[in-house]
């Protein structure tokens, strides 16, 4: 069996740096619960233990130590102390990130290597300008998302945490203090308010207003350096976005009063941060004898509590003072600083993005035209066909007259009062109308209208005429708002570039997008991979390498990709920072040259994985800077791509890894079958029904208490577990320990690849295989791989056996394997029997993928690829799953106790809901992608070694003194 790095002698600084945070937060219990604190001791000594099976004989002993009505507490306090290895975790990256850098081992993450790469390629000043002008902006979009399952006061005293780990000079006492706070602080509770989701958004905002200014500077330095001393940054190095309250796709609680006290928290958020930072200046010069600085500045403070709209002026005079500041003076620099923070966050904050359904949009144009009179009844628009659709809501966008009719319109207007109806869907169109006012009121506030389902280009047109009529500046200078289409199916990816050259050629909306400069296309995530499983990667490159790659000249605009961070991976913190690559290479194979800006979508624990501290911020800030300007130089044909092994056909292989993303999804959607109509499922397919009845094994009860978000568990009703949301299918899935979404087809397009032709060259004397052939050169194959060795990683067998009646010998694996039928129904245990069967499979044709050589026999796990491929990412990973293993355990107790009392038809406790939850969250750490910074890096594509293990760094890095004994 190839060799883990958990098996090294000498622990890493992160493995170290956890087990420090630990044993501080373990004192912190023992003041209060030393009976829980000497349990935790116990649970962290079978947890350093690498023999699975002793641990787990050593876990069921352990949980026998338990008294019932000690488990409670006993279970938040592993929680908590889990919560800790992993706040440290993250913060340990980035300072062996950092440390890396100090050493000499650089990547493209970091500008001094990317500008002097330029160099070396020759760029000048001017192509150095373009890219800075162009395309240098981070353009994140923070995102509220039930996929972190604490409750809002939990994560703010969790981030406090995070910034005090990031610093090494931290007070003692104020460390304490906080671990303190966690302890007594509840993990679960309530649902967040939209509310709370709005100011947990603004803590993440304040991280990113503490980071801005230090990678600007260290790209400043990095041009200077390189002899780029003329490259001015005329664009801030940060657009940042914000959609939680903004979405109101699907959660009626996301309502106009709602949205427009969101705006109020933004500004005033950022309004008081000026004027502390002006005030606290002011308090500096008092009686230095700037009497005539101290006045004005103390009138720009004034400015700021009056400031609605723009800070233009009173950056003019910060400006104007920083330049008769002398030399040297510590003022100049911070009234620099703080005019840089002025122009990147405006009197918003944030922009806010928009989210509403196409149909939902469509609706409320139908009853806007019904309640005007222009029709006869609500639904005349709906009835009509996409085409006449389309061109009667263009002519209406020209139909001044009627759009001033209709300006004044009161969103309750569209609700009918009827006897025994609600009109749930007047209450839709009149919230929606509502709130799309607001937008019109505030448009310096806002920035995208993000249509979900957008499948014609009647929906498009739709929101702008609302937009138009809500008071929105549409096709006239001065717009504001990008209407952006998300495309979420297989097929609606397939249309994306006929539905954006329709849009381009319909006159208004071409128009728009011109005084826009941009058309932004949005590519869905986590739905698209509900649908079609893990190969839907292909597609979505593929779409956003169409869109790209259209004729932008002849529309007068550029094509803008938002790229959805909604896929389960990206959300627990994959490399985000390797986007760009995908993006711009993806342009690449479909022929266009085209630079572009990327959007994207950032949610739930992500956000504190990037945004948590501002050390995390600058790191990343930095990161997807730096990477965007080197794969825009790369798509302009200004520097080469990575080049590919001379034994290798790319060409070739981009067909190949086509071919395997394609089988790959025919496969999964095959496997799923059709969805069940009714909520007694009689309509589903034979495939859908094994779907239902195998999920039935993890009670769907545990996924509703831990979703905390103030957003509806799901879209729509029923027991089918591929409609709906898919978060909630993501996490059901893998706290049933199989994670059958994550791998189902996956087989199929492997063994697909191995009947092709071998077009590589010779490999150690060998011919290389079809999937070695595509790993060595298809970046997104490998990247597939990658994230497919981190899974099955993840995967545990024991854990969904144990919630299905317990597992079965290897021979009654095999006959039980055998069993299985496709394209019929089959029992929940055959069907595990089968997925575990082809994961093996699959971990087997994946290890002589990354390799190129034949798997072994035995010993061989399925960790076996992660631990060959990346030694460092299989450490860490190993790591956090033994953590968070107890909990593991503890749920599949907890969970199969639920389901003996369904199935008895007896109501659950709320205790018992409340200590399944707790091991839910627990288990979450171990079953949520790697947050370890170095590990996701391909370092096949770098001359550098790129590793913790990097020769002389262990001695340069020493755990902090405010986490020692």
């Amino acid at each position: 069996m190839p060799s883990s790095a958990s098996s090294h002698t000498t622990p890493t600084y992160s493995l170290r740096f956890q087990r420090a945070v630990a044993d501080a937060f373990i004192r912190v219990v023992e003041e209060r619960y030393p009976e829980a604190a000497a349990w935790l001791r116990q649970k962290i000594a079978v947890a350093e233990s690498t023999d699975a099976a002793s641990r787990k004989s050593a876990y069921e002993a352990l949980a026998k130590t338990i008294k019932p009505e000690q488990l409670t507490l006993f279970l938040e306090m592993d929680n908590k102390l889990v919560d800790m290895q992993w706040r440290a975790r993250k913060i340990a990256g980035i300072t062996v990130v950092n440390a890396l850098a100090n050493a000499g081992v650089m990547n493209e993450d970091k500008f001094e290597h990317v500008i002097s790469r330029f160099k070396e390629a020759g760029l000048t000043s001017a192509q150095v300008q373009v890219k800075l002008d162009e395309v240098h902006t981070v353009w994140p979009s923070l995102t509220s998302h039930p996929t972190n399952p604490t409750n809002f006061l939990y994560s703010e005293k969790g981030m406090a945490i995070d910034v005090l780990l990031s610093h090494d000079n931290t007070d003692k006492q104020l460390f304490t203090a906080a671990l303190r706070a966690i302890r007594d602080t509840p993990i679960t509770g309530t649902k967040r308010t939209p509310e709370e989701e709005a100011d947990e958004l603004v803590i993440f905002l304040d991280m990113l207003y503490a980071s801005v200014i230090q990678p600007t500077q260290n790209l400043q330095d990095a041009l200077l350096k390189y002899g780029y001393s003329d490259v001015k940054l005329n664009r801030p190095i940060i657009e940042p976005c914000v959609w939680g309250p903004g979405d109101g796709d699907g959660n009626p609680k996301m309502t106009e009063p709602l949205l427009s006290g969101f705006c109020n928290t933004l500004r005033n958020a950022i309004l008081s941060r000026y004027r502390d930072e002006i005030l606290a200046i002011v308090s500096e010069w008092k009686n230095s004898g700037r009497t005539r600085e101290v006045v004005m500045l103390a009138g720009i403070a004034g400015e700021i509590d009056r400031a609605t709209a723009s800070v233009v002026q009173p950056v003019a005079q910060i400006k104007e003072l920083a330049a008769s500041c002398p030399p040297g003076d510590s003022a100049k620099v911070r009234l620099q600083e703080l005019a840089m923070k002025m122009e990147i966050f405006g009197t918003r904050f944030a922009y806010i993005d928009v989210r509403h359904n196409a149909k939902d949009l469509l609706l409320t144009l139908s009853r806007v035209l019904a309640a005007s009179g222009k029709h006869k009844s609500d639904n005349t628009l709906l009835r009509k066909g996409m085409e006449a659709q389309a061109h009667e809501i263009s002519d209406l966008l020209g139909n001044e007259e009627w759009i001033r009719s209709v300006a004044d319109l009161k969103p309750e207007s569209l609700i009918h009062a009827a006897v025994g109806n609600p009109d749930e869907e007047g209450k839709t169109a009149a919230r929606i109308l509502g709130r799309l006012k607001v937008i019109g009121r505030e448009p310096h506030m806002f920035q995208k209208l993000i249509i979900a389902e957008a499948k014609t280009p009647a929906h498009a047109l739709a929101a702008m005429l609302l937009l138009k009529i809500t008071g929105s500046k549409v096709a006239v200078e001065g717009a504001s708002i990008d209407v952006v289409p998300l495309l979420e199916s297989r097929m609606d990816l397939q249309a994306a570039p006929k539905l954006i050259d329709r849009l381009a050629r319909d006159p208004i909306f071409s128009k728009h997008c011109r005084i826009r400069g941009r058309l932004i296309t949005m590519i869905a995530k986590s739905d698209s991979a509900r649908l079609s499983g893990a190969g839907v990667q292909g597609q979505q490159e593929k779409a956003v390498g169409k869109v790209l790659a259209l004729n932008t000249d002849a529309y007068g605009f550029k094509a803008c990709i938002m790229l959805g961070g909604g896929d389960d991976q990206m959300r627990g913190g994959g490399r985000i920072v390797e986007s760009p690559h995908v993006v711009m290479r993806a342009q690449a194979r479909e022929g266009g040259k085209n630079t572009s800006c990327i959007a994207f979508t950032t949610q739930g624990l992500q956000n504190q994985l990037l945004f948590g501290a501002p050390a995390l911020a600058m790191n990343f800030i930095e990161g997807f800077s730096a990477q965007m300007l080197v794969a825009n130089a790369r798509a302009e044909g200004l520097m080469p791509w990575q080049p590919v092994p001379q034994n290798v056909n790319e060409v070739q292989a981009y067909l190949l890894a086509k071919e395997y993303f394609k089988t790959a999804m025919d496969a999964y959607e095959a496997a799923i079958g059709t969805p069940a109509n009714t909520d007694k499922h009689t309509h589903a397919s034979p495939e859908r029904l094994t779907i239902i009845d195998y999920m039935a094994g993890y009670p769907s009860e545990v996924i509703g208490a831990t979703n905390l978000s103030s957003r509806p568990l799901s879209r729509k009703k029923g027991n089918d577990p591929i409609e709906g949301r898919a978060i909630s299918l993501d996490q059901h899935a893998k706290h049933d320990g199989a994670y059958f979404t994550a791998t189902e087809g996956v087989r199929e397009a492997l063994d697909f690849l191995s009947t092709q032709p071998r077009y590589g060259g010779l490999e150690n004397g060998k011919p290389m295989s079809p999937a070695r052939h595509c790993y060595c050169g298809n970046k997104s194959f490998r990247d597939n791989l990658r994230l497919l060795a981190a899974v099955l990683h993840q995967k545990d067998y024991d854990v969904a056996w144990d919630k299905r009646g317990g597992r079965p010998s290897a021979g009654e694996l095999a006959v039980l394997a055998a069993e299985y039928k496709p394209r019929h129904y089959n029992e929940p245990r055959v069907y595990l029997a089968h997925l575990e069967v082809d994961d093996f499979a699959v971990a087997r044709m994946i290890y002589e993928a990354i390799t190129g050589r034949e798997a072994p026999e035995a010993p061989f796990t399925l960790k076996s690829p992660l631990e060959t491929g990346w030694p460092d990412l299989a450490e860490q990973m190993d790591y956090r799953e033994r953590q968070s293993e107890f909990g593991k355990r503890m749920e599949v107790t907890l969970a199969n106790h639920i389901n003996a009392l369904k199935k008895d038809k007896k109501e659950i406790p709320n205790e018992l809901l409340l200590q399944a939850s707790l091991a839910y969250i627990i288990a979450n750490y171990a079953y949520s992608a790697p947050s370890f910074s170095l590990t996701m890096t391909d370092t096949r594509k770098d001359k550098f070694t790129f590793s913790e293990r990097h020769e002389g760094l262990q001695a340069a890095l020493v755990i902090p003194a405010f986490v020692a004994p």
